[in-house]
């Protein structure tokens, strides 16, 4: 960006007036080069992206998809280099690019990432005790690849989980006779 400073004279068939009274404007700068998009890692209904700095940005723009849509979604930032895009869909894999702004406009888009959000907790439907055992029934999780079973003796306080595999019911054997457990999926 660059200022310049104007003054206007009038001209007649003989002479030139004196100069008008100064103004002075000054230029937009360049557009900024695009960001490189670091990384983007999946969350709880979010992501959290990671970029590095561009020189003469004075925001970014995040633009973003689901495997099914267009770049049509666009979040702003301030002059940072991290955001955490929240209300995202559980267990969705998202797209991710970015851009720089000033007031000489927007830069060209990142190169692209990806990142699968986390899937939504399983809820369990029923927990019935027997001897020495409890079996376990729950709800399927889309995109889920294998469940885990957490349970313990006292509520959120859990042993080591048992990988079950891509099932939702599962049995869980040699428990303690007559003893309350606290089950998680």
């Amino acid at each position: 960006a660059t200022t310049y400073y104007l003054a206007v004279t009038a001209i007649n068939a003989k002479e030139e007036s004196p100069k008008s009274k100064e103004k002075s404007a000054t230029t937009l700068p360049n557009p900024p080069s695009a960001p490189v998009l670091n990384t983007v890692v999946g969350g709880n209904h979010q992501a959290t992206l990671n970029w590095s700095a561009v020189t003469g940005a004075a925001r970014y723009k995040i633009y973003f998809r689901s495997s099914a849509e267009n770049f049509g979604r666009i979040v702003f930032t301030d002059n940072v280099t991290m955001h955490i895009v929240k209300l995202l869909k559980s267990g969705t894999t998202y797209y991710f690019k970015i851009s720089a702004v000033n007031t000489g406009g927007e830069s060209p888009k990142s190169n692209e990432k990806s990142a699968l959000t986390l899937p939504r907790p399983p809820h369990i439907h029923s927990a019935v005790g027997g001897i020495n055992q409890v079996a376990l029934t729950w709800d399927a999780v889309p995109s889920a690849k294998s469940y885990k079973i957490y349970y313990g003796t006292s509520p959120q306080v859990y042993t080591t989980p048992v990988d079950v595999g891509n099932v939702t019911q599962h049995t869980i054997l040699g428990l303690g006779g007559n003893t309350k457990y606290y089950f998680a999926v």
